[in-house]
């Protein structure tokens, strides 16, 4: 029980540490462009997609469930932020 234990609580960390590190890589490029170019703050849909796309591509490779959801859900989010730049909202 105590193997298992540490085994779940190691494979969460590690989750968790791909969690960040794919954070800081699909936001890196974005914060480095702001300084040389206004421009840069605006996210095109197909920016938004190719996160979603990496995200999605690293979920392949979770074992934690709880990680793997928030992963797919942070996917989501990026192609509803894709398809509302894409397809405007009337008000």
């Amino acid at each position: 029980m105590r193997e298992q234990l540490m085994h779940a609580s190691r494979n969460k960390r590690v989750g968790l540490q791909a969690l960040a590190a794919l954070a800081r890589h699909a936001f890196k490029p974005l914060v480095r462009d702001m300084a040389h170019n206004p421009d840069a703050l605006k996210t095109s849909p197909e920016q938004y997609l190719e996160r979603a796309k990496i995200i999605r591509r690293q979920v392949e490779t979770m074992n934690n469930a709880d990680v793997r959801r928030q992963l797919l859900d942070i996917a989501e989010k990026y192609e509803e932020l894709a398809d509302g730049i894409e397809r405007p909202q009337s008000l």
